[in-house]
């Protein structure tokens, strides 16, 4: 998993998106969790338990 600051991603990949979201990169970049959802994680450990879930299914 890689981290990226908004700079950092734009001059990497050439893009801009509706920050802030988590993306997978597998043939092309995709929106696996957006900013909305993002937003709807009652806690940090929900986000984290749905950042696993990512993970996992690789």
């Amino acid at each position: 998993m890689v981290f990226l600051h908004l700079d950092e991603f734009e001059k990497q990949y050439g893009l801009k998106m509706d920050y802030t979201v988590i993306l997978k990169e597998k043939s092309r970049l995709e929106v696996v969790v957006s900013r909305e959802q993002l937003g709807s994680f009652q806690s940090l450990a929900h986000l984290m338990e749905a950042i696993t879930k990512l993970e996992a299914s690789d």
